[in-house]
């Protein structure tokens, strides 16, 4: 029997809850310890989503035209999810450019996947799960990429790929990366409170049990193999043959010759006057 508009409204409501709530247990941190430590507060951050989340809920019920439960229940997953990026802005400020792009899509993929799988548990947890590793990817590239040429340089002694062998590298080898990180953000998806904690001398939340190993090239099965096939195929171009070094001193030696020798019959010319004919006297 399907689940009536009423039921699908209710659990609407109850993920957006999940969704949009921020975990008070910090580790037995007092809220004003972590005030002081990082200039922010974990409860105002919780009272700023869940004050904002209930006037979106107001605005959105309180609007003129004609509107169906799921009309309604839309607007407000949009709205919240909206009021979520604004009341943890305060976390940002301890985030690398990735760390917080990675949140930002976390929050766009949360709040598409309320809209448009909310009928089933199941449809839900698979959308957010596949929307998680599309965002990680997204967010992460440039520094992947990073990863790929460091690799090259320091381990493979390659000083020089190109961007097809990079890119290369990066759509096979790090697609294992998103194959190896798949359980990990089925967990989040299916519960983000278990999956997150707050640390005080990062001044944000990080990732439990998150399994690094999953973006060291070194440890993701066939990784450099790939690598060393991609640089093979598309390798970088010879560098040009230096130029010999006795042309080169020939070279400044002729130009130090012709500018000496200008220079030498220049003050002679300088000194003598101009130039006159034997036995012709100046007048």
């Amino acid at each position: 029997m399907a689940p009536t508009r009423d039921v699908l409204y209710l659990l609407t409501l109850l993920l957006l809850t999940i969704v949009c709530s921020i975990t008070a247990q910090s580790d037995q941190l007092s809220d004003e310890e972590i005030k002081r430590k990082c200039g922010f507060s974990l409860k105002e951050i919780h009272d700023c989503k869940y004050a904002k989340c209930l006037n979106a809920s107001i605005i959105c019920t309180a609007k003129k035209t004609e509107q169906t439960a799921d009309d309604i229940s839309n607007c407000q997953m949009e709205q919240c999810m909206l009021t979520r990026k604004e009341c943890e802005s305060p976390l940002n400020k301890y985030l690398s450019k990735e760390e917080q792009c990675e949140g930002d899509h976390f929050t766009d993929t949360d709040s598409k996947c309320l809209i448009t799988s909310r009928g089933s548990m199941d449809a839900l947890t698979t959308c957010k799960h596949n929307g998680y590793l599309v965002d990680k990817r997204v967010c992460f590239e440039s520094e992947w990429k990073r990863r790929i040429e460091a690799h090259a340089l320091n381990e493979l002694n390659e000083h020089a790929i190109t961007k097809e062998a990079e890119q290369c590298a990066y759509n096979t080898c790090f697609q294992r990366v998103e194959d190896c990180l798949s359980s990990h953000h089925s967990e989040i998806a299916k519960n983000p409170g278990s999956k997150r904690k707050f640390n005080l001398d990062q001044c944000a939340y990080i990732a439990v049990d998150y399994p690094h190993e999953c973006e060291q090239i070194k440890s993701i099965s066939g990784c450099v193999d790939s690598l060393q096939q991609c640089i093979k195929k598309h390798p970088a171009p010879p560098p040009s043959p230096p130029i010999p070094i006795g042309i080169i001193v020939g070279a400044v030696v002729g130009v130090l010759v012709v500018a000496g020798g200008g220079a030498l019959l220049y003050m002679r010319h300088k000194k003598t006057g101009p130039f006159r004919r034997p036995g012709n006297p100046s007048a």
